[in-house]
């Protein structure tokens, strides 16, 4: 069962990613693999609010599915971290607070530095500079016209970019992981326009950090940047 899971996992993880590169060829997914998807999507666009408990029943009528994919995927997504059971009170969103904040961040950070150390391993990869330079012009692009859904989807693909260059599968799978996991939180941190345009400006420093090569400034800069949304959440408490 657990090996079944981690298969599942590993696929919907990288399905984005692997869909750029096979043209037209169709990848056949699984009711349960496809509804983990749309209820990571709804939790990171922040359709469920800190706290809010999951309908089965009402999950199952938005998705036009029966009840059995919706709990098996429910079922993987609290394992993976996505959700938490409540006794007597069922699967729900996490609640934000600092210990849990600082838990991500610090996850993400020991994850991330593992896939930046690996890309340097070796020359990095060409064409890796060049994507996270296109994704910071169409950050500025969306920032600029006022179109905050279309910066979070650029904001997310940023780190996504990153991932999908890493020679090591595996870990790049755990660090999107708990990146998807830090997306939801990401967004209540980027409610002000000033939050969204440093964020464009920390990108844009890492996206420079890796044209120049530079592997010390690349662990600095993504360690701060991932330090933003915890040091957000210990100001409003």
């Amino acid at each position: 069962m657990i090996w079944a899971v981690c298969g599942i996992l590993h696929k919907l993880i990288f399905g984005k990613m692997v869909a750029q590169r096979m043209g037209d060829r169709i990848i056949r997914r699984s009711t349960t693999e496809q509804v983990y998807t749309l209820i990571i999507e709804k939790i990171r666009r922040g359709e469920f609010a800190p706290g809010e408990r999951l309908k089965i029943e009402s999950l199952s009528r938005e998705f036009g599915v029966s009840r059995t994919p919706i709990r098996e995927a429910i079922g993987m997504l609290t394992q993976n971290g996505f959700l938490e059971h409540v006794h007597n009170v069922g699967p729900q969103i996490p609640a934000y607070d600092r210990q849990l904040m600082q838990d991500l961040v610090e996850t993400c950070n020991i994850l991330t530095e593992g896939v930046v150390q690996t890309l340097f391993r070796k020359e990095l990869p060409k064409g890796l500079a060049d994507e996270l330079r296109q994704s910071v012009e169409q950050q500025r692009q969306a920032l600029a016209a006022g179109e905050q859904e279309t910066l979070m989807h650029h904001c997310i693909h940023f780190h996504e970019i990153i991932f999908a260059w890493c020679p090591n599968k595996k870990l790049a799978a755990l660090a999107d992981q708990m990146q998807n996991q830090l997306d939801a939180p990401v967004r209540m941190y980027q409610e002000s326009e000033a939050v969204r345009k440093l964020s464009v400006e920390q990108h844009e420093g890492i996206a420079q950090a890796f044209q120049q090569g530079d592997r010390e400034l690349v662990l600095k800069r993504v360690k701060e940047h991932n330090m933003q949304p915890l040091e957000f959440f210990m100001r409003k408490e």
